[in-house]
């Protein structure tokens, strides 16, 4: 359960929030699969699975709206915001904490046609104290398919095997800086549990701009980009999934 300013969003609706970005991700399988790069991998390839494993950018960018959409309806905090962030990742796949064999990574870099980075989600931000820092993997659920196409690899990790996401407040700091300073440090806790996360700045407003781009980019064949039609449809399932989860009929407005 996170409790963020004296708020608290439980677990339950953290589930919501994750399986409202899942589910629309799913839904516009067909379109990412046009825009999300794969590597070499070819067309027999490109299924609906390796489409959401390869779709962090669109995970972290979805999901940091609509965490923001709710975190500002449920407490009516019109100041709070939840941001994606980018770059290093890497994952200990072994049971053994103390195993030195090689960890799945991101560099975090930018390249010509290749991006080895990723994406998460950071926040809340602009809150009255800045003093508790979350950070949010949508993509826990691909974890294990991403670490199994590395031959040299082993996943071990059952901890993770039936985790859909990570939300983790456990860090509190005296600063928002500070809390992401200590957050990605590889002594800290996220290295206790194999999972570091290392924005790089460059990387990070790569992807921002990207978003904001892809946002104001219509498609004159359906009269608004891909993002706008993302997010209306993650609120449709949002505000369904939210009065089912609080047995109360669903608002028409």
């Amino acid at each position: 359960m996170t409790s963020l300013n004296n708020q608290v969003i439980s677990n339950d609706e953290q589930k919501v929030i994750d399986e409202t970005v899942h589910e629309t991700l799913s839904e516009f399988c067909d379109e990412l699969k046009k825009i999300v790069t794969l590597g070499d991998a070819d067309a027999a390839e490109i299924t609906d699975t390796r489409i959401l494993e390869g779709s962090c950018f669109y995970y972290a960018a979805l999901g940091s709206y609509v965490c923001t959409k709710f975190y500002r309806q449920e407490y009516n905090d019109t100041k709070s915001c939840y941001l994606m962030q980018a770059g290093y990742f890497a994952l200990r796949p072994y049971k053994d904490k103390t195993q030195e064999s090689r960890w799945f990574r991101y560099s975090g870099e930018i390249y010509n046609n290749q991006n080895d980075y990723h994406c998460w989600i950071v926040g809340p931000l602009e809150t009255k104290d800045n003093t508790n820092v979350e950070i949010i993997d949508f993509t826990a659920r691909h974890y294990k398919n991403q670490v199994d196409k590395k031959p040299d690899l082993t996943w071990e990790r059952e901890d993770l095997e039936n985790m859909n996401f990570i939300w983790s407040d456990s860090y509190v700091s005296d600063s928002f800086q500070d809390g992401l300073n200590s957050i990605f440090q590889e002594g800290s806790l996220f290295w206790e549990y194999g999972l570091i996360f290392r924005p790089i700045e460059d990387t990070t407003n790569f992807v921002l701009n990207k978003w904001k781009n892809d946002y104001l980019k219509d498609d004159p064949r359906k009269n608004d980009s891909l993002p706008k039609r993302m997010m209306k449809k993650s609120e449709e399932i949002l505000r369904c999934k939210l009065a089912i989860l609080r047995n109360q009929p669903q608002s028409s407005h």
